[in-house]
C-alpha cells in the first residue's frame, strides 16, 4: 500500500454500531473527523439505528438477522468484507473482521487461559474465530492498539512482529480538559442542581457497562459509607442494564443516595458540572483496556481511585493523582482509598491538572490518522 499523505485515499470504516457512543463510537467518529478534515473520501459502514457522523455512512441492516450478538457480529463481518472487496485504498476496522488495519480497544479475546469448557462455547468460538482470521498469519491485518499490555498479549498469541503492531498515546480530546477552580459556594450550587447533599463525600461512576465497570462493586462500598453519595453518569434510572444495581441498592438501603445522571457527551458542559460537583471519581472495572473517564476526570482536576486492572490506571500513578487499586478487588481497600483521597482532593486534583498540560495525552487521534494514511504502523 502506498503513502496517502500526498493523494486523496477512499477509505473504508467498519464498527458494528455507532449508536452506544462509548470509548471505541468515539473513537472511531474522532479518527473519521480527522481523515476527512485531511481531504480523504471516507465511508462508514455499520448497523443498527441511524447515526449523525462526520462521513457517508452506510448500513448493512438488511445483511443481520442473527438473534445473538456473536451471530449479528459474525454476519455484519462477512457483509463488511463483501461490501469493501474492492474501491477502497484503505480498510480499517474497529472490531475483528477482515481489513488491512484493525484498530482495536479491547483485550484479547482468545486468552490462553480460557476455561476449556467456555471454548466450545458459540459466543467464544465466533469471536475467536473472527479474532483470528483478522489477524493471524502472515497476510493479516496490521494492528493498532491502545495499550501496551493489550498490544503485548496481540503479539504474542499471533505471533505479530513488531512492525505489524503499534501502541497509540492516549486518544483525548484536548477540548476534554476545562479546569476551572471553583469557589466552596459554586461547588455547593452544582451539588444542589445535581440533587445530592451539601454536607456528603461525592462519589463519581462514568459508563455504560454496569457490571463490567464495577458499579455493583461501588454500590456495595456505598453501603459502607454513610457519609457517602453516588452520582452515576451515563445510565438513566430507567435503563434496563442499570435495573440490577439499583434493586441491589434498594436492598442495601442506599437506593436514595444513587443518582442516575443518564448519557452525558463529553463535550456537554453539563458533563464538567458533574466533575466539578464531584469529591472522586470511583472506577472499580473488571475489564478496562484503557478507561479514557480516567484521565478526562484527572485533567480536570478531580483524583481517581481505579483498579489495576484499567490500562489508564498507570496514568492515576504517574499524575500521582489518586490510588490504584490492586487486583484482586477489594471492596474494603477501595473505601479506603475513596476516604483517603477524598481528604487530599485538593493536593491529588492539583497534580492531575498539571499532568494534564503532557501534549502526548492528546495525540492518538493524530497518529492513527498518520498510520491509516500509511497503510502500515511505524517501524519499531
Amino acid at each position: 500500500m502506498s503513502a496517502g499523505r500526498d493523494r486523496t485515499l477512499r477509505i473504508a470504516l467498519g464498527i458494528r454500531r455507532l449508536g452506544a457512543l462509548g470509548g471505541l463510537e468515539n473513537l472511531c467518529l474522532q479518527v473519521a473527523a480527522a481523515l476527512m478534515a485531511r481531504g480523504h473520501e471516507l465511508t462508514i459502514f455499520t448497523a443498527g439505528e441511524p447515526v449523525a457522523a462526520p462521513a457517508k455512512v452506510v448500513y448493512l441492516n438488511d445483511s443481520v438477522r442473527a438473534y445473538t450478538n456473536h451471530g449479528r457480529m459474525e454476519e455484519f463481518a462477512a457483509a463488511f468484507g463483501q461490501a469493501t472487496g474492492a474501491g477502497f485504498d484503505r480498510v480499517v476496522a474497529f472490531q475483528p473482521m477482515p481489513a488491512d488495519i484493525l484498530v482495536s480497544a479491547d483485550s484479547l479475546f482468545d486468552k490462553p487461559d480460557t476455561a476449556f469448557l467456555k471454548r466450545y462455547t458459540p459466543r467464544f468460538r465466533t469471536y475467536s474465530r473472527l479474532e483470528a482470521q483478522c489477524l493471524a498469519g502472515d497476510g493479516g491485518a496490521y494492528l493498532i492498539g491502545l495499550d501496551d499490555k493489550q498490544v503485548k498479549a496481540f503479539a504474542a498469541h499471533y505471533s505479530l512482529p513488531a512492525n505489524r503492531c503499534a501502541v497509540l498515546p492516549p486518544t483525548l480530546d484536548p477540548g476534554c480538559r476545562r479546569p476551572l477552580d471553583l469557589s466552596e459556594a459554586e461547588r455547593r450550587e452544582l451539588r444542589a442542581r445535581f440533587g445530592v447533599s451539601q454536607d456528603r463525600l461525592v462519589l463519581l461512576w462514568i459508563g455504560l457497562q454496569p457490571m463490567t465497570k464495577g458499579l455493583d462493586r461501588l454500590v456495595d462500598v456505598l453501603a459502607t459509607m454513610p457519609e457517602a453519595e453516588l452520582l452515576v453518569c451515563g445510565l438513566a434510572e430507567t435503563a434496563r442494564k442499570v435495573q440490577p444495581i439499583l434493586r441491589r441498592a434498594q436492598r442495601a438501603g442506599t437506593a436514595g443516595r444513587v443518582h442516575c445522571l443518564g448519557f452525558l457527551r463529553h463535550d456537554d458542559e453539563r458533563f464538567f458540572e458533574v466533575l466539578r460537583a464531584s469529591d472522586v471519581l470511583a472506577h472499580p472495572a473488571r475489564v478496562e483496556t484503557t478507561g479514557t473517564v480516567i484521565l478526562e476526570a484527572i485533567v480536570n482536576g478531580l483524583p481517581a481511585v481505579t483498579s489495576e486492572l484499567c490500562g489508564f490506571s498507570d496514568h492515576v500513578r504517574r499524575a500521582n493523582a489518586g490510588i490504584v487499586i490492586d487486583d484482586p478487588f477489594d471492596a474494603e481497600h477501595f473505601r479506603r482509598a475513596l476516604v483517603e483521597v477524598s481528604a487530599e482532593r485538593a493536593r491529588y486534583g492539583a497534580n492531575g491538572i498539571a499532568y494534564g498540560a503532557s501534549e502526548d495525552l492528546y495525540q492518538g487521534v493524530a497518529r492513527a490518522v498518520e498510520m491509516i494514511e500509511a497503510g502500515r504502523v511505524p517501524a519499531a
